[in-house]
């Protein structure tokens, strides 16, 4: 009977030996991962804030035991407590699963029937799914929200202001090759076109002061061009390098007319 019960024993071995093989399926997790970029960003995402989800987790653990004690100590012996703070374990297993999990007791209550481990393993896999992944499918949809109304409210305030110097600009100028510099001064200084650039974050005085930045070796603009000239005047723009080398390129080219007027002795 013994040798039958030990061989017994060792085939329920090989078999969940077996049975952990069939976590190798989740390798198939992993190509499927690699053909998605936003799974990659969202599990590098998890990655990069674990150290602060485990911590605020260690924060709510401390919470919870704190608490758990109190209650315990409180309501220990009491028929209104009775199986729920008859000690600290079962006080902490009682209000992580009516507060942290309210909809999930009835799971919990059957994982922790299976064993320690499981239940461990159930508030594992609820912490992830549950708190971690939802939480964060809140952030991306807030986000995304977010950069969509700021996307159109830019694009909105461009079309106002194409419109508005359209409107500004004479039919033959419209219908010319571009805007000269004459025809850019006398519309910049119209009241409404200064407050539709103003909401766009525009600097009209710097547009003003320094047309020939934008005019600069260049007899007239298109109007997408102008656009995209009147843009390097917002105060939210980034300087870039290739700011920096159209600069260099303006000084060279200044210094280089201004040493042209002193070798022709049109200077004083």
């Amino acid at each position: 009977v013994m040798m039958m019960q030990r061989s017994g024993s060792a085939n329920m071995s090989v078999l969940r030996i077996l049975r952990l093989f069939r976590l190798v399926r989740i390798a198939r997790v992993g190509r499927l991962m690699s053909s998605c970029r936003e799974l990659i960003v969202l599990v590098k995402g998890i990655s990069m804030g674990l150290r602060s989800v485990l911590s605020t987790l260690f924060l709510m653990m401390v919470i919870i035991y704190v608490f758990a004690i109190i209650f315990t100590q409180l309501f220990r012996g009491s028929e209104e407590a009775n199986g729920c703070y008859d000690g600290v374990l079962e006080s902490m297993n009682c209000l992580m699963l009516n507060v942290v999990f309210p909809e999930q007791q009835e799971l919990m209550a059957r994982m922790l029937e299976l064993g320690p481990m499981t239940y461990l393993l159930g508030i594992f896999y609820l912490l992830i799914t549950g708190l971690t992944v939802m939480n964060m499918l809140i952030g991306v949809l807030v986000e995304v929200v977010s950069v969509t109304a700021q996307v159109d409210k830019e694009e909105t305030a461009m079309k106002a202001v194409k419109d508005k110097i359209e409107e500004l600009l004479p039919a033959e100028v419209r219908n010319a090759t571009g805007i000269t510099r004459e025809h850019f001064m006398n519309v910049i200084m119209d009241p409404g076109l200064v407050q539709t650039l103003a909401t766009i974050d525009v600097d009209v005085m710097t547009v003003v002061e320094y047309p020939e930045i934008m005019y600069h070796s260049r007899n007239a603009l298109t109007v997408p061009e102008l656009m995209d000239a009147i843009l390097q005047f917002r105060r939210t723009t980034s300087v870039s390098m290739m700011d920096i080398a159209q600069l260099r390129r303006f000084m060279v080219n200044e210094l280089e007319d201004l040493r042209g007027l002193i070798k022709s002795n049109q200077i004083i």
